[in-house]
């Protein structure tokens, strides 16, 4: 079982995990394999409903994020 993180922004991706995972290389619609205590995979959509929707559709219609 895979969990997604979303957030619309990065500042607000770092605030929800800055508990022991490294953000960098993150970028907005691109989802980020995470390594840590659990491994999680991160995504920043960017602000508003529209970017949001897309990016999710998007990372959840490919194969594996």
């Amino acid at each position: 079982m895979n969990l997604l993180v979303v957030t619309a922004t990065v500042m607000e991706l770092r605030a929800a995990l800055s508990w022991g995972y490294d953000l960098r290389g993150l970028t907005e619609g691109r989802p980020l394999a995470l390594e840590g205590e659990r491994p999680v995979h991160a995504l920043v959509t960017g602000v508003g409903p529209l970017n949001a929707a897309y990016a999710l559709g998007r990372t959840l219609g490919r194969e594996s994020y």
